[in-house]
């Protein structure tokens, strides 16, 4: 409404108490941007909240945003969905804002689509915005599997990630870290590495220093420790859950204030 058009404050008066009025009986905010009426709908405005996690869902091996991907938060500790659950739908541009129930400061996050793996990741930061939530689409496990030669179970899940250096200056790269090799805790189901094309294959014996990928397929559904070791250097992250039919995102860091420079060793290829 154009409030400048009207020419006697007594009119513009009683236009304002309406308005207000409306507000306080949580009248229709038409610039919600899920177009429910809630007045203090966090959409609205471009800061996350402190009880907000916000981000894209984004295509493992494509990099492409993920429309119309229902997200769910889950426990950090788990796995299991929250009660009541927290779950939305991303937007046009994989994007998707969800308040986390009080007191999380970690959560994991699941990625449903008709297309895709359940895809789990953990350890997201509540209160940051935009953050990459990773799925990996049916064909892409497939192709995954089919390049490795082996059979999917659906009984057992599977797990993707990366062997990182991140360094202290955010504004500097991660940088992949190469020739480390994984391992889980207990042992289960079998571990590739991805070579210079972007893909596993099962000739590596350990990461590539120009992606730190790795894949493990047909693990029991179980919590796992999983490590990374490299020319000495080790770092370790715990599996919350490996759920049956779903895939789990595995992000390894070796973090400077640690390792000072990238384990990576110099003959490494």
């Amino acid at each position: 409404m154009k409030t400048w058009k009207f020419a006697f404050l007594f009119v513009l008066g009683i236009i304002l108490a309406f308005g207000l009025l409306a507000v306080s009986c949580g009248g229709d905010d038409d610039d919600d941007d899920d177009d429910d009426d809630d007045d203090d709908d966090d959409d609205d405005d471009d800061t996350i909240g402190e009880d907000e996690v916000g981000g894209y869902a984004i295509d493992y091996l494509s990099d492409a945003p993920i429309p119309e991907a229902t997200l769910e938060l889950v426990s950090n500790d788990d796995g299991m969905p929250f009660d009541p659950p927290v779950t939305g739908d991303t937007d046009a541009e994989g994007y998707l804002r969800l308040t986390a129930p009080q007191g999380e400061t970690q959560v994991g996050i699941k990625v449903s689509h008709d297309d895709y793996m359940d895809t789990y990741t953990y350890n997201i930061p509540v209160g940051v915005d935009e953050q990459r939530f990773l799925a990996i689409s049916t064909d892409g496990v497939g192709l995954m599997a089919g390049l490795l030669g082996v059979e999917p179970d659906p009984a057992k899940g599977h797990a993707a990630g990366s062997v990182y250096w991140v360094p202290t200056d955010t504004s500097e790269e991660d940088e992949p870290v190469g020739c480390a090799t994984v391992s889980y805790d207990p042992a289960s189901g079998d571990i590739y590495y991805f070579d210079d094309s972007g893909f596993p294959t099962a000739e590596r014996e350990d990461t590539h220093p120009s992606n730190g990928s790795f894949v493990a397929i047909n693990s029991d559904p179980d919590s796992y420790e999983i490590t990374a070791e490299v020319d000495g250097s080790e770092e370790s992250i715990t599996l919350p859950n490996v759920f049956a039919n779903s895939i789990s995102i595995v992000l390894i860091n070796f973090m400077e204030a640690d390792h000072p420079e990238n384990p990576t060793p110099s003959e490494c290829e």
